[in-house]
This record gives C-alpha cells, sequence and structure tokens, in this order.
C-alpha cells in the first residue's frame, strides 16, 4: 500500500539557529520528502495559544517567555508519509529521553537529559507537529 501524500512542517527554536545543529537537520530533512519552502517567522502570542495552548499551564508559561516575539526558521516538507517520517526523524516527545534513540532530540540534546524532569525540556530544539490534525491546523496557522 502506497503512503498518503502529505505536507508538514518543522520550525528550530530560537538557541540552535544559524548553529552546526541547524545545519545538521537541514541536510536530514530532504529524506522525509520535498523542501517545499523555507521562510522566517516571528512567534506571537496568538501563534503560540495556537500550537501550546493545550499543555500545562506552567509548561505552556515556560514555552511562551522563551518563544514569544522570537524569530524561528520554518521549513515545510512534502512526500509520502511526511507527517510520521518528520515525527520519527525529530523524536515524538519533548523529553529526549523519551525519544527513540535514533530521533534528533535524543542525539542531539545529550546536554540535556541529565536535567530534572520538572521542566526544562521546553528547550528542545524543534517543533514539529505529531499527527494529520496538528499538521493541517498548523501548516494553516503559518498560512500555508
Amino acid at each position: 500500500m502506497q503512503e498518503k501524500m502529505e505536507t508538514t512542517l518543522c520550525f528550530l527554536k530560537p538557541e540552535v539557529y544559524e548553529t552546526s545543529i541547524s545545519r545538521k537537520i537541514g541536510g536530514i530533512l530532504p529524506q522525509i520528502g520535498n523542501i517545499d519552502r523555507t521562510f522566517s517567522f516571528t512567534l506571537n502570542e496568538s501563534i503560540l495559544n495556537a500550537i501550546y495552548g493545550h499543555l500545562d499551564p506552567t509548561v505552556f508559561a515556560l514555552n511562551f517567555s522563551h518563544l514569544n516575539m522570537k524569530i524561528v526558521p520554518v521549513c515545510i516538507v512534502s512526500g509520502p508519509g511526511a507527517i510520521q517520517k518528520m515525527v520519527d526523524l525529530v523524536g515524538r516527545d519533548p523529553n529526549p529521553n523519551l525519544c527513540s534513540q535514533q530521533s534528533l532530540r535524543f542525539v542531539l540534546n545529550k546536554e540535556r537529559r541529565q536535567l530534572p524532569e520538572s521542566g526544562v525540556f521546553f528547550r528542545n530544539f524543534i517543533h514539529c507537529p505529531k499527527n494529520e490534525a496538528e499538521a493541517l491546523s498548523q501548516l494553516k496557522i503559518f498560512g500555508i
């Protein structure tokens, strides 16, 4: 059975923008599918509410204070099974300890794995939707 053609996105968090991590990710993303578009975007309160509003209020507040009015690079990727491929590549959970050992979050966040579970993992370096509904909603948020 052929995989469904899908479109998804990811964005890098400010602390890794223009670093070796962003270059590494840029080199890996074509494995998922076609890079349809890349652009910089300023995250604001309404976007952060739409993306992270479902989180625990403490975790949301950490994300908000870290990301509000920050410019992030956004990448739109499409291809067969692109959403699941992106999740597999990035890691399903913001906590790298809960991701597969092959995921970018696990491999590249080694220095953060020793920190307590109390809230520091909001600084994971990349965001991507976990399923089709999130992907469609977030693509709409970014005007795609």
